[in-house]
Parts: structure tokens; sequence; C-alpha cells
């Protein structure tokens, strides 16, 4: 059973992961290509005249939408290194260590928490029992 939980904490942390850097890649990349964008579009006619900025838009939104692209060929990349075999098998016995850590923690706490309730229990029962 705790094969089968490893196996889809893992599918289900792969795809959180690469979804994750996947859309925080692009948006940086987007990002810096934009403001580079704006920064030419601001720029006085002097410097840059109107058909020289709509060339500069049509480039950055030429490099945006390729950047979109890489970032599906990235996605694709990431997955297929999260799936291959020594790559998933080594990240399971991780996961499996920390659940099992995770699991014997619980238990201590479990153990300990019914020890205190037990201990709890037991004292006013022995004072009614010594006083009858």
């Amino acid at each position: 059973m705790l094969r089968k939980q490893v196996d889809l904490a893992y599918e289900k942390a792969c795809e959180v992961v690469t979804e994750r850097v996947k859309e925080e890649t692009v948006k940086h990349d987007v990002d810096v290509v934009k403001d580079y964008g704006e920064l030419l579009q601001k720029q006085p006619k002097e410097k840059l005249s109107d058909s020289s900025k709509s060339v500069a838009s049509k480039v950055v939104n030429a490099i945006v939408s390729r950047l979109e692209k890489a970032s599906q060929v990235l996605l694709g990349n990431i997955i297929s290194a999260l799936n291959e075999p020594k790559n998933k098998t080594k990240a399971k016995e991780q996961i499996k260590e920390h659940a099992r850590v995770s699991i014997q923690e619980k238990l201590k706490a479990m153990q300990k928490q019914i020890r205190e309730d037990e201990q709890k229990r037991d004292v006013p029962i022995r004072k009614k029992n010594m006083e009858l």
C-alpha cells in the first residue's frame, strides 16, 4: 500500500513541480522581453521612428511567442527527466523514507498522547479506590 501511495505522491509532485517551473520560467522571460518592448516604445521619435517602433513591437511579440513555445519543450524535457527510471527510483526511495519517518513520528506522538491520557485517567481512579 505504501508503494502505491509513494507512486501517486511522486506523480503528483512531478506534475506540480513541472507546471510551476514552466509557469515561473515563462513568466520571468516574458516579463523581461515585454519590459524591453515597453522601453523601446517609450523612446522619443528623434531616437526611434514610428515605423521602427512598429517593427520592434512585432519582434517583441514574436519573441514572446517563441518563449511560450520553448516553455512547452522545456516542460517536456523536465517531465522526461523526472520520469527516467533512475531518477524516478531514487526520488521514490526518498519519498518512502520521508513517509516512513513521518509515520513513525506520528505513531510516537500518538503513543505519547495515549500514555498521557492514561496517566490522567489513572490518578482520579486510584484516589477514589483509596477513599473506599
